[in-house]
């Protein structure tokens, strides 16, 4: 649980990270540092929830994952077109950066489901008084 926590939070700090850097040396505009904002708080809050063992969470979290590897790919697709550019570095910094985040992502989903996580959230939801959020 606590690995694929630190995971979700490595990609969020790659992700602010990576859209830092395009924002500063215009490689991108503002949507992608909004995108990146967006990832980070739902990552954090859904991550915190996920923590405290509520099963929606997990399910939501790992949902809202797998569109953001969707999302992932369609942006290295869209670095296609920069490679022959003169910010060649950058732009391979930020392909490193989103295989890095796919792959903490798959990580971080495939520990989410390991048998002794289930038991966590069994655990936590019985733990929890009847009606309790």
């Amino acid at each position: 649980m606590r690995a694929s926590f630190a995971l979700f939070l490595g990609v969020v700090v790659l992700s602010l990270l990576n859209a830092v850097i395009q924002s500063a040396f215009r490689l991108s505009g503002t949507p992608v540092l909004v995108g990146a904002l967006i990832e980070s708080v739902l990552f954090l809050v859904l991550g915190a929830h996920m923590r405290a063992g509520r099963p929606w969470a997990r399910v939501t979290l790992a949902s809202v994952a797998w569109v953001f590897v969707v999302v992932s790919l369609v942006a290295v697709y869209g670095l296609n077109g920069e490679w022959g550019g003169n910010l060649r570095g950058l732009v391979m910094f930020t392909l490193v950066a989103i295989v890095a985040k796919l792959a903490m992502i798959v990580a971080a989903t495939l520990l989410m489901y390991r048998p002794s996580v289930r038991a966590y959230f069994t655990e936590a939801n019985e733990a929890r008084p009847v009606g309790a959020k």
